[in-house]
């Protein structure tokens, strides 16, 4: 009945906010109240991939784009073998190289030696997926394992559902926009995205809202994933790199 509820109320919520507040709650009722996303999960790990975290230590939050997420084999990983498996399996699974290894030491660093991997499907063969660390009074069976499962799949396709009010074929962002999305994609903070590009703070925060309101979203991720969609974002490995300073076009609201 718990598991049912949870899943009813990603059903019911109105916005990704509003959604990935009630898949924490469904998520901390089993035992995972820190849970970190990917999404898409695309071939490569450089580009088109947007990272969230919920109740993750510090350390995390600044270390995983910066670095982790190209030594992170669990979202590729859960994909292929396209059911939960727990970090201890993957490891047996793939035998990780120096990368991975130093990304299963810097969790056990954090204190998780364990924890769930969750690979989520939506429409138009988009793709997600969920890590869950396991803490002291966490359980890692098989039907635990299916209940945050259940919940993550729920979960990515309401986000799908909720993301798709506008069609993204119909947005053109201007080129500077598109730097600055691109640049969110690759994982860069506000701050950092104005030092690369060579303009000030504020100026990015101004692109980042026209795209944001183009694209008819209100967060990061939702930006990075309907760019890639309507085909604004090139996710292989031979992307050109944005101009650094191009003309400066203006920023009024």
């Amino acid at each position: 009945m718990q598991l049912r509820t949870g899943l009813a109320g990603l059903r019911a919520v109105k916005s990704v906010l509003a959604l990935r507040e009630a898949t924490m709650q469904a998520f901390a009722a089993i035992g995972f109240p820190q849970a970190y996303f990917v999404t898409p999960v695309t071939s490569d790990k450089r580009f088109g991939r947007v990272h969230s975290a919920n109740n993750m230590a510090p350390e995390w939050s600044t270390a995983y784009p910066e670095r982790l997420r190209y030594e992170d084999p669990l979202p590729d990983l859960a994909l292929r073998q396209a059911g939960p498996i727990r970090w201890s399996e993957a490891r047996a699974i793939e035998p990780p190289g120096r990368g991975e290894t130093a990304f299963y030491a810097f969790l056990a660093d954090l204190g998780f030696e364990e924890g769930l991997a969750l690979p989520t499907y939506g429409p138009g063969a988009r793709t997600g997926f969920v890590g869950l660390p396991a803490g002291p009074d966490s359980q890692t069976d098989e039907e635990t394992a299916a209940a945050a499962h259940a919940i993550a799949q729920m979960s990515f396709l309401r986000y799908c559902e909720l993301i798709d009010t506008q069609d993204p074929l119909d947005v053109r962002l201007s080129e500077r926009e598109l730097d600055v999305v691109y640049w969110i994609a690759m994982g860069k903070s506000n701050s950092v995205i104005a030092e690369i590009l060579g303009i000030s703070a504020e100026t990015v925060d101004s692109y980042v809202r026209r795209a944001f309101r183009k694209l008819g979203v209100s967060d990061r991720t939702s930006a990075v994933l309907h760019s890639v969609l309507a085909g604004h974002l090139y996710t292989g490995p031979f992307r050109p790199t944005p101009e650094q300073k191009p003309a400066e076009e203006g920023v009024a609201e």
